[in-house]
């Protein structure tokens, strides 16, 4: 299979936001044809192409050519069909015209009315006089179309390409924070893990019940109690899908689908965290750590 239409063999893909505009023309024999593209953000590819009617059978074609670079984002394709200034020029259809104006003038006669006049009275019949783009067939538009369309998708490349690189800076430094966030949670985690049984045994002191002597089920409470608020799986999980998502950004692939999934993971595994945390330092900072994840999504939106 060969490589997409801009892009060349091992160059780097820099990562691309799903907003953007481009805009092409071509011509050939004759044939004029411009391509606008808008594109906003959207889950998958969808793509809605606006031809002049005559040419509305190369939709098709069209979409062929935006599947082969476009990977997700809604995309808006307008397209314009003309000769060129050189070559336009007025169709008469003489056959038409006369057939028309038999008629015409047969009703009046029947009818006691007056017969047409004037030349200008037939022309301005429909489909008398028309411009030549209508008689242009798909085929002639084919050639200037693809190539229209490939230099837009250059120009919205070349953008979506500038407002990722700013997106892949922006992530970064969100995973950075979220890192650095991590680096202060760890230990607060070890040293409530540390104290578990010491507060047990001075809540057991508390309650006059000698901790020496306590009944094995007791202890095994005490143990179940630790298990549950063991946190060290989700921590272990969310520096993995950190790691993971550093390693998606600075790749060459389009990411924006597994950097959602990521975030859906990392959400869950804070909110975890947060509902097993035992102390409040431990609680406040798994709830900062949704929070930097659903700004951290809100960013990976935009990212193809």
């Amino acid at each position: 299979m060969g490589s997409a239409p801009g892009r060349k063999k091992g160059v780097r893909t820099l990562m691309k936001s799903m907003t953007g505009f481009g805009q092409g023309t071509a011509s050939a024999e004759g044939v004029w044809v411009r391509v606008e593209l808008s594109t906003v953000n959207r889950r998958n590819l969808d793509a809605q192409v606006s031809l002049p009617r005559a040419f509305s059978a190369l939709e098709a074609n069209c979409l062929q050519v935006l599947q082969k670079r476009l990977h997700r984002g809604r995309v808006q394709v307008r397209v314009d069909v003309q000769r060129d200034a050189a070559e336009s020029s007025l169709i008469l259809d003489e056959a038409r015209a006369d057939a028309a104006l038999r008629k015409i003038n047969a009703y009046a006669a029947s009818r006691n009315l007056s017969p047409v006049a004037s030349v200008r009275e037939v022309v301005t019949l429909p489909g008398i006089l028309r411009d030549e783009e209508s008689a242009l067939a798909s085929t002639e538009v084919v050639q200037p179309l693809e190539a229209a369309l490939n230099a837009a998708l250059d120009d919205l490349i070349a953008m979506r390409e500038r407002e990722g690189e700013h997106l892949r800076e922006t992530l970064g430094e969100q995973l950075a924070g979220m890192g650095d966030l991590m680096e202060n949670l760890e230990p607060l985690i070890a040293e409530a893990r540390e104290s578990l049984v010491p507060r047990f045994r001075k809540a057991m002191q508390d309650l006059q019940v000698d901790p020496d002597a306590a009944d094995v089920r007791l202890w095994q409470e005490v143990a179940l109690y630790g298990e549950r608020s063991d946190v060290r799986e989700e921590t272990d999980r969310i520096r993995g899908h950190l790691q993971q998502a550093a390693e998606k950004i600075s790749g060459d692939e389009p990411c924006g689908r597994a950097l959602d999934f990521l975030c859906q993971e990392m959400a869950r595994e804070f909110n975890t965290l947060s509902v097993k945390a035992a102390r409040a330092d431990i609680n406040r900072l798994a709830l900062e750590g949704k929070e930097r994840v659903e700004m951290f999504r809100e960013q990976v939106q935009n990212v193809e």
